[in-house]
């Protein structure tokens, strides 16, 4: 069945036009990554002297022999995967937990917290207090001392508490009919349905 509305000429041009531009922002995209992954693989001598070569006599592996022959390279590509996954994992679980009460509208000093939260997002506490606060709690030279100080991310608990409250009612209603408490019904009801929200603030913060 052909379509009612047919292109004019004009449509037809922009969108060839915004072919081309799509094309062409791919490219700028691509085309550096690619050549730093082919000059990752070739003798350096070779590359300073004369650039981009696709003759196998001058490519080797040497540099990615010494990457991990290090251990302290290695250290710090683990540490760099434990630090984005748990800081992400613990924002997203206080951003859901934290938002869950404060979209219910019967939350006592509800108006208030959200205030608080939002002050925090203009004003903070400085490069000093926030040490010695990481300091007294015993956390230097841990990695809590990462995780920890940025958890609470405002923004997150925003935008969990406005999907929490498009929630429809009688969800709520059916799981406390069910016998489910305030933890449950965040868990079950709420957590399960809003996992394209995790995904998207874990994605955010990796």
């Amino acid at each position: 069945m052909k379509n009612s509305i047919m292109d004019t000429k004009f449509d037809k041009r922009i969108l060839l036009l915004n072919k081309i531009i799509i094309v062409f922002i791919v490219l700028i995209t691509l085309l550096p990554l690619l050549y730093i992954v082919v000059a990752s693989f070739m003798d350096p001598k070779v590359l300073v002297s004369r650039g981009i070569s696709f003759n196998p006599v001058d490519w080797t592996v040497e540099g990615y022999q010494r990457v991990f022959s290090d251990q302290s390279i290695l250290r710090g590509f683990i540490n760099s995967l434990l630090y984005s996954f748990g800081f992400a994992a613990l924002t997203v679980l206080i951003s859901v937990f934290t938002a869950y009460p404060l979209s219910k509208k019967d939350l006592v000093g509800r108006r208030w917290i959200n205030y608080f939260l939002i002050v925090t997002m203009f004003f903070g506490g400085g490069l000093v207090p926030t040490y010695l606060l990481v300091k007294d709690l015993g956390m230097l030279n841990t990695p809590w001392a990462i995780i920890v100080p940025g958890a609470v991310n405002v923004w997150n608990i925003i935008l969990a508490r406005a999907y929490f409250q498009g929630l429809p009612e009688e969800l709520v209603e059916a799981a406390v009919i069910d016998g489910a408490n305030d933890l449950q019904i965040s868990l079950k009801s709420c957590f399960l349905l809003q996992n394209q929200l995790c995904l998207y603030s874990s994605s955010m913060l990796l």
